[in-house]
């Protein structure tokens, strides 16, 4: 049947520019741009608080910042990382996180690793050691960095624990993706700095950015347990770029260790588990890949009457 006319906008035949830009995940989801090389953020999800009574804070989730990353064209399957769930009161266990993945299970495909938690747990970044208990050791290692292999050790980050103080009930706090956990002092132990992600995906504030800003994966501060002011001091504080949670004590009051950021991979702070409180969450982690400029080719919208009334028959119109 021809009756002659035209359906539909007229586009140019041919290739079309698309900007560059950045996709983020903070769920799973598919990387489907058509080019071979980006710039990527991975960061695994923080790892919980320990529950007391004087807990290591979590360790941040494993961080991988890489320029120029060369890729086969997509799709491309990316994981995100749930944060760690913190112990609660009076018997639950706290858990480490989880790790993000780009491509996972192909030969240049990308993992970071998950925060530690519980008495220097390793991780993508370790865990701090606990304080009465501890025997005064050092935290939790990395299995981020630097013992991965080319080319992610370059680019990979994670760090040591902090040792907890034994028998003073102090715990020490967890590591960070820039900086280790510190020792307890005269209370918990503070958690290492995050990393900032600003050399390759720009000043914040940007709208794929956490809460906290352009850092991520940092450590959670340490639980300090006075025991009746026995051993005095305050619980350690969260990471300094503000994506770990503090930890908590038992002076004067009690309150649950504080939570990493979402999407940072900011770890959990500590309990300090004498007043019935519960150790802080750990953050979830996301992904970042920023491509470049590319061209799609864009085919004409136009069609003849003839041809909508055939598509349309056979059921292959799209309304």
């Amino acid at each position: 049947m021809a009756n002659g006319g035209i359906i539909g906008p007229v586009n140019p035949v041919g290739n079309v520019p698309v900007a560059a830009g950045v996709d983020a995940f903070n769920a799973p989801g598919t990387f489907t741009r058509p080019v071979t090389t980006v710039d990527l953020l991975i960061v695994g999800g923080g790892g919980a608080g320990q529950k007391g009574p004087s807990g290591g804070g979590g360790g941040g989730g494993g961080m991988i910042l890489i320029p120029g990353y060369s890729i086969p064209s997509g799709p491309h399957a990316i994981t995100v990382g749930a944060g760690g769930a913190g112990g609660t009161w009076p018997s639950g266990t706290s858990t480490a996180g989880n790790p993000s993945t780009f491509a996972p299970g192909q030969p240049w495909g990308l993992e970071a690793i998950r925060g530690g938690t519980n008495n220097s747990n390793p991780g993508g970044s370790g865990s701090g050691n606990q304080g009465e208990g501890g025997g005064g050791s050092p935290g939790g290692s990395s299995t981020q960095a630097p013992s991965m292999p080319a080319p992610t050790a370059p680019f990979g980050f994670g760090n040591t624990g902090g040792a907890g103080l034994d028998p003073q009930r102090k715990g020490g706090g967890g590591a960070g993706a820039g900086g280790a956990g510190s020792p307890a002092p005269s209370g918990g132990g503070p958690g290492g700095v995050g990393k900032s992600a600003q050399p390759l995906f720009g000043a914040a504030p940007q709208p794929y950015y956490p809460s906290n800003g352009v850092n991520y994966a940092g450590g959670g501060g340490g639980g300090s347990d006075i025991s009746g002011s026995r051993y005095p001091g305050d619980a350690g504080s969260g990471s300094p770029d503000g994506s770990g949670g503090a930890g908590s004590s038992s002076n004067p009051g009690s309150s649950p260790g504080g939570a990493g950021v979402t999407n940072s991979g900011g770890a959990g702070g500590a309990s300090s588990d004498s007043q019935g409180t519960n150790a802080g969450n750990g953050g979830s982690g996301q992904v970042l890949v920023k491509y470049p400029g590319y061209s799609e080719f864009a085919a004409s919208g136009v069609f003849k009457i003839s041809e909508v009334y055939d598509y349309v028959k056979a059921g292959n119109w799209s309304s």
